[in-house]
């Protein structure tokens, strides 16, 4: 394949004629300075954003903080109640023990003071039938003690008498 001259020609010329140096050089600064312009634009409303999500993290965080420590609170206040419940139980369970020991207490102390009352009924009987006997006691030494000094009196008349038939006789 034979080139023709004017193929050689064309070959060597560039396809497209240039551009002089200048409008190019300013029309790709121009490009450079409103792309720059944009990303330092994005990069300030990423910044912005970025301090806004910091800011929200913060509170986020900071509410998280409150509401683990209320949690956290609420455990202790359930855990504290359910002690003071079992706690109540215990000592609920130990009141009713107590209030059965003073019902069994009670009733011993009923139980003695009733047979308190019918030991000193039956003391005052005793006393009384001791009283009684005493003075039938009494009466009867009395009774003796004249009977005695009748049968004395007659056994001194007899004696007397005696003594003075004796003597009339002699």
């Amino acid at each position: 394949m034979f080139l023709s001259s004017l193929d050689v020609s064309r070959s060597g010329l560039p396809s497209n004629p240039p551009t002089p140096p200048t409008k190019t050089s300013d029309a790709l600064r121009l490009d450079l300075w409103a792309v720059n312009q944009k990303l330092d634009s994005m990069k300030q409303r990423w910044e912005d954003e970025k301090r806004l999500l910091l800011g929200e993290k913060a509170v986020l965080q900071d509410a998280a903080n409150r509401m683990n420590m209320e949690v956290r609170n609420a455990k202790d206040e359930a855990k504290r109640a359910a002690e003071v419940g079992r706690r109540s139980r215990a000592d609920t369970r130990e009141i009713e023990k107590a209030k059965a020991v003073i019902a069994d207490l009670e009733a011993e102390l009923q139980a003695e003071r009733t047979r308190l009352r019918q030991m000193s009924t039956e003391q005052n009987r005793v006393q009384r039938e001791k009283s009684g006997i005493t003075r039938q006691l009494q009466r009867t030494e009395a009774v003796r003690s004249m009977t005695n000094s009748r049968s004395t009196f007659h056994l001194r008349v007899i004696r007397i008498s005696r003594i003075s038939r004796n003597s009339c006789r002699k």
